[in-house]
């Protein structure tokens, strides 16, 4: 059944390198969509670098799974788990169009 999923098809990378090479395909084509509205070279500094775009995601899915696991009555590993996979996957195709 996974062979042939959506969620294999989209979801699954060849790689971590491909993963970074669409994070920074994704990051240059944010900035470059934005660059005739930038006055200045120094507003460049505004946008979030790949990195940071990573760290960003690190620190709210952290957050995310140290709230389902302190929640009240105690939510499943599945529930949270599940939860943090849907974010990872929101966060990589629109969050990163996102953030300014």
């Amino acid at each position: 059944m996974f062979a042939i999923s959506t969620h294999k098809r989209s979801w699954t990378f060849n790689s971590i390198q491909q993963l970074q090479q669409m994070r920074m395909a994704a990051n240059s084509a944010f900035i470059d969509k934005y660059k005739p509205y930038i006055e200045s070279p120094e507003q460049i500094k505004v946008f979030f670098t790949p990195d940071e775009e990573q760290l960003l995601c690190r620190v709210v899915s952290d957050a995310g799974l140290r709230f389902g696991h302190d929640f009240q009555p105690t939510l499943p590993p599945a529930i949270r788990w599940i939860a943090f996979m849907y974010y990872k996957r929101f966060f990589l195709k629109c969050m990163l169009f996102l953030y300014i």
